[in-house]
């Protein structure tokens, strides 16, 4: 059994990704999984779904992960959502200045959907427990 939260929001500009994550963490139907493309469109549809988690890809066509999650932050009721950032660069590691913005952690890429589930309840068990 893994610790997941209720309502995930996931933003990734890969289609194919989008769905891997949405079947492999909402798959008990015990996590609604929210996918959005864009910076655009997660802070259009993000408030409104408060998810209790984000998921960030790092490299999309129009702003970046670090550029989202700036935006994400400017965003009522994202201001403080805890955010994991998702990446296919090996060398990227969690910097001070991604943690001052609310990322816990970071995923690489590729990664199989149980793989995903048990990094995503890891990392979100490890910041709660952090938090208390």
């Amino acid at each position: 059994m893994t610790d997941l939260p209720g309502r995930i929001l996931y933003i990734d500009d890969d289609q194919i990704l989008q769905e891997m994550v949405k079947e492999a963490l909402g798959a008990r139907g015990n996590t609604d999984v929210l996918t959005c493309s864009s910076c655009d469109e997660a802070v259009f549809k993000g408030a409104g779904f408060s998810p209790h988690l984000v998921l960030l890809d790092m490299r999309m066509p129009d702003k970046d992960g670090p550029a989202t999650l700036l935006a994400l932050r400017r965003t009522k009721g994202l201001e403080s959502v805890p955010v994991i950032f998702v990446t296919g660069a090996r060398r990227l590691v969690m910097s001070e200045k991604y943690q001052q913005l609310g990322a816990i952690g970071v995923i690489h890429k590729p990664f199989t959907g149980s793989e995903l589930k048990k990094q995503v309840s890891a990392l979100w068990t490890s910041s709660h427990m952090a938090a208390k």
